[in-house]
């Protein structure tokens, strides 16, 4: 089951961008995996895939958003000023 697998796996992250590649390794690489299906597999909220997603996409890993904590799981990005348009 993907959400067990990516559960152990999580525990071998040492840093938040391992995390981030990991949620958004199957939406950027094959084109059968959407952002929904994603987000239910590794249990984070479908805009945080989409956001992370766009990031990648327009800046690479080095260009991921830092992490904000608002409180939420690992996956809780709070909004930056220098997010994409929500439009891509």
């Amino acid at each position: 089951m993907p959400s067990e697998d990516f559960t152990q796996l999580q525990l071998r992250f040492t840093d938040q961008i391992q995390w981030r590649y990991a949620v958004i390794r199957p939406v950027v690489l094959f084109t059968d995996c959407t952002a929904r299906q994603r987000s239910q597999e590794t249990r984070t909220h479908p805009a945080t895939v989409r956001k992370l997603t766009r990031w990648f996409r327009q800046r690479g890993m080095a260009g991921a958003p830092p992490r904000q904590h608002r409180g939420g799981g690992a996956g809780a990005d709070a909004a930056d000023s220098r997010d994409p348009p929500a439009g891509d």
